[in-house]
């Protein structure tokens, strides 16, 4: 129980920090910050929204600061599942491990694929080769809301094992 709240205290509080750097981005009438890189519709749009990151030195620095906060917050966020998916795999026997495995998989691959579109964005705005990740966005959060759904159960079950011995 205490990992998981040293956890989900460490997704707040970066999550906080990288709120503050998306405020920055946000133009007005926008509802969109740093994930409007991801959700543009078109490679066109993408190069607009990065020369105008670029041009502007604080839109720069936030966009690189939400970067690397946000490979902090994947290892918080990351191993807060990853433990509740473990919590699981660990206490069930039988079949409903490979759901748990399952989860832990689809969990490895949706942070892998988050940080690969976070260094193509990085990379995008210092100016080096541009590599369109875009595309893999909905992946990525369907994995991840997978992932949390079945760590979400081991957790709950978890907890009604506890509650019926009684502490």
């Amino acid at each position: 129980l205490h990992v998981l709240a040293i956890g989900l205290a460490g997704i707040l509080i970066i999550g906080l920090l990288i709120k503050s750097q998306n405020d920055l981005l946000r133009q007005p009438g926008q509802k969109n910050g740093y994930t409007a890189y991801n959700n543009a519709p078109t490679k066109w749009a993408v190069l607009v929204l990065m020369s105008g990151w670029q041009s502007n030195v604080v839109y720069t620095r936030a966009v690189k600061k939400i970067v690397w906060l946000d490979y902090v917050w994947m290892l918080f966020f990351g191993s807060t599942i990853l433990y509740a998916l473990a919590i699981g795999f660990t206490h069930q026997a039988g079949g409903s491990r490979y759901w748990y495995a399952a989860g832990m998989a689809l969990l490895a691959i949706a942070i892998s694929i988050d940080a690969m579109q976070d260094t193509a964005i990085y990379r995008h705005l210092t100016g080096h080769v541009y590599v369109d990740l875009r595309w893999l966005t909905k992946t990525k959060f369907s994995m991840l809301a997978i992932a949390i759904i079945i760590g979400l159960v081991a957790i709950i079950k978890n907890w009604m094992v506890v509650l019926e011995q009684g502490f």
